[in-house]
């Protein structure tokens, strides 16, 4: 059996305090900012009030997770980010959800076709309903996909790719085909 003694051992470990329970937190209706925390003040705002950092109240509540997980000028670079999905498909029905409710700031669907009954019985696309049947299926993901997060601006291209003038294309970071 090894010995050891309390010159050779190391230290125990430290722990960080835990943070306030936040009733010991006031609120403050003009807070100043020098850093995003996530026991801001921002949080206890108003959601009408738009903090420094361009997000309402309501955003940063929305978005805590992700501003937590990779920080707040990542969330800030998502939200000026413009991205087409080419084909209304499960898999674009899938990304665009994943898309908007990260928060991205804008979200295009590309598809020239109409959703048919077999498009429901393949099942892939969960947005689309036996309603939307003989809709352009851009335009039908798009109204039931824009409500998860209202602040995201998204819009159906009904054209053929083929169809779209290079200035549209250019307009966007990133270009997704998903059929």
């Amino acid at each position: 059996a090894a010995l050891s003694c309390s010159s050779c051992s190391p230290p125990p470990p430290t722990h960080p305090p835990p943070p306030p329970p936040l009733s010991s937190l006031s609120p403050s209706p003009l807070p100043s900012y020098t850093a995003f925390s996530l026991f801001s003040p921002l949080l206890f705002s108003p959601s009408s009030f738009l903090c420094p950092f361009g997000y309402l109240a309501s955003d940063v509540k929305r978005y805590d997770r992700q501003i937590r997980l990779w920080g707040l000028d990542t969330q800030r670079g998502l939200l000026g980010t413009r991205v087409l999905l080419l084909r209304a498909s499960g898999l674009c029905d899938e990304a665009a959800k994943n898309l908007v409710l990260a928060g991205v700031g804008h979200v295009s669907i590309q598809d020239p076709d109409t959703v048919t009954a077999d498009d429901l019985a393949i099942g892939g696309a969960f947005s689309l309903r036996s309603t939307d049947i003989g809709r352009n299926k851009a335009e039908a993901m798009v109204e039931h996909l824009q409500p998860m997060n209202p602040s995201v601006e998204m819009d159906a291209l009904t054209q053929p790719l083929a169809s779209l003038p290079d200035e549209k294309l250019r307009q966007f970071h990133f270009i997704i085909g998903t059929h």
